[in-house]
Order: structure tokens, then C-alpha cells, then sequence
């Protein structure tokens, strides 16, 4: 729908609406969670019909990742997910919900990549099963195939990835490629690749140091971005276990320790590590990754099925 006719039909319905300008319910809406989003849209039809558009929902993707509104995502041994607050402020990262995902084959399924808000999961045991999921909206795709499966003779790639093609306004599965060992790691040098702002990055060190340095891939190479120091550990016992998760703008970063399956978070000011939550009740190997929270969900192909879960009174969950 059109600026002219979203705003001719907010002015039509002043009993039901907040009389105020196109821009400026547009301007408030995007920097709402998701949550609240889905609860406006049984407020008027004029919102609706905002919330609902693709259009907007870029918009609101593109704010949430502007303002850093990302959750932690833990993925439990009996097929349900967590879902944790990522404000520092909050030091022992709340728990927001919990959910479990509605087709049971991919309840305890691999969760491959998040990249936008989008979570790709592979079916339990399977490697032919994949799904493209929105935890904020509870929306789903189900995905005839892996693209990538075709190029290996064994059917099955050693690592993926979720990443949005500005040329094509998508978003598309691709494998990961081989890169070449950047200068800054020496021979005694142990890192590990991850993802951290959206863009691969190295972290590590030499091997019995108490301290890292993170890198960030740029478009013009390898950029160093911090210092960890004190470490608990000697810098290739603390890389093997822990897994950097996440990175707030004071710079504070949050590591999962997969052996004792902690959260930790180091402070930089302090240069101290403080443990925040233990996410071990149930298993050894929980699953935890960031997700943003966005209203956007990629438009619709002809052999691809997605499902939107509705509440009894036909809004939205």
C-alpha cells in the first residue's frame, strides 16, 4: 500500500486510531519489539496494514540491526528453545520465552546459522530436511533442498552459511570458502573463525598467552577490533572452549564455555571476566547463538511452504 492511501485510511479511522502523521507511526513502530508489533496488528486495520508490508518490515530489520536488538538463543536437548535478554545491565541475561518449534522433526534438528533474524535448521539425522525460521514472528519455511549439497559427492557440506545478497534484495544459503591465513597469525598463533557485527572474525592468540586479540573481516581485508586480557585459562584452552557470542557497544563480550556451559561476559573497563548464568540443567550440549529481533520474513517462492501461527482470535503470535 501506498504513503497516500496508508495515510487516507489512518485519517478514516479516528476512533479506532491514534491520529498521527504516516511518518511518525512508521518512525515509532520500527524501533518496537516484535512482540509488541504482532499485538498492534489487531489494534485497526490502518496498522495492519502497515505492520504488514514488506516494506516495513525491512525497515524495522534494518532499525533493530541499527540499535543492536538482539536476543540470546539457546537450543535444549529436549527440542525446546530459550530465549535471554542481551542487556548488559541485566546481568544475568533474563529469560525472555521459551518455545518449541511446531514440526516435531526439527524440534532437536542442527541450527546451521542466524543471519538477519533468520535461523537455518537442519532435520534431526537428516541431511536432507532444512527449514528458514523467524523465532520473533514464528514464521517458517520449509526448503526443498540445500542449494549447496549438489557440488559434494557425500551429500554432505563441512559448513554453510546464511548471508543477504544486496544484488538480488535476498537472502541465500552458500557454503564456506577457504581463506587464505592472514599475517597476524603467527606460527605459536591459535584462532578461532566466527561471526561477531554481522562479519566474520577471528579471535585467539599465541598459544600460552593470557590474552587475545579480536579481527574483524572488512571489505578492504583483516582489521584488528580488541584486546581480551586476563584470561582464565592459556589462550588455546580458553579458544578451544569458549565460543565468542556476541559483542555490546560498550564492548562488552559474551563467550559460551561449552565445557562447563557457562555465559561469561568480559568487561573491558575492568579487564575482568564475571560468569552470568549456568544454561547447563538439562545437557552438555547446549546449543547458543545470537538472533535479532526482526519483524522481516523473505517473500514467498511457489514450492516452498510457509507457515504464520495464528492465536484462536485470529491475531498473531
Amino acid at each position: 500500500m501506498s504513503k497516500k492511501k496508508a495515510q487516507k485510511r489512518l485519517d478514516m479511522e479516528g476512533d479506532t486510531s491514534i491520529n498521527l502523521a504516516f511518518e511518525i507511526i512508521c518512525f515509532i513502530f520500527t524501533r518496537l519489539p516484535v512482540k509488541s508489533l504482532l499485538r498492534f496488528q489487531s489494534v485497526s486495520k490502518s496498522w495492519n496494514v502497515i505492520l504488514v508490508e514488506q516494506k516495513f518490515k525491512k525497515a524495522h530489520r534494518d532499525q533493530s540491526k541499527a540499535l543492536g536488538c538482539e536476543k540470546l538463543m539457546i537450543q535444549r536437548n529436549n527440542g525446546s528453545f530459550e530465549f535471554r535478554d542481551l542487556e548488559i545491565g541485566h546481568s544475568q541475561l533474563c529469560l525472555i520465552e521459551e518455545q518449541l518449534f511446531p514440526l516435531k522433526r526439527f524440534q532437536c534438528g542442527e541450527i546451521l546459522c542466524s543471519c538477519d533474524g533468520l535461523v537455518l535448521l537442519k532435520a534431526n539425522n537428516s541431511d536432507k530436511g532444512y527449514v528458514l525460521w523467524n523465532p520473533s514472528t514464528r514464521e517458517y519455511r520449509i526448503l526443498d533442498s540445500c542449494p549447496y549439497l549438489n557440488n559434494h559427492d557425500d551429500g554432505c557440506p563441512k559448513a554453510c552459511g546464511l548471508c543477504y545478497d544486496s544484488n538480488l534484495d535476498d537472502y541465500k544459503s552458500d557454503e564456506l570458502k577457504k581463506l587464505s591465513l592472514p599475517e597476524f597469525i603467527g606460527v605459536n598463533g591459535f584462532f578461532s573463525l566466527n561471526t561477531l557485527k554481522g562479519r566474520l572474525n577471528l579471535y585467539g592468540g599465541t598459544y600460552h598467552d593470557k590474552e587475545l586479540n579480536i579481527w574483524i573481516m572488512e571489505q578492504d581485508g583483516w582489521k584488528w577490533f580488541m584486546n581480551v586480557c586476563n584470561l582464565p585459562d592459556i589462550c588455546i584452552k580458553f579458544v578451544q572452549d569458549k565460543k565468542l557470542l556476541w559483542c555490546s557497544e560498550n564492548g562488552e563480550i559474551i563467550f559460551h564455555g561449552q565445557w562447563n556451559q557457562q555465559l561469561i561476559i568480559y568487561y573491558p573497563k575492568r579487564k575482568q571476566f564475571v560468569t552470568v548464568a549456568d544454561i547447563s540443567k538439562d545437557s552438555m550440549n547446549t546449543m547458543a547463538l545470537t538472533c535479532l529481533d526482526s519483524s522481516y520474513f523473505p517473500g514467498l517462492n511457489v514450492k516452498e511452504e510457509v507457515t504464520v501461527p495464528r492465536l484462536r482470535d485470529g491475531a498473531r503470535i
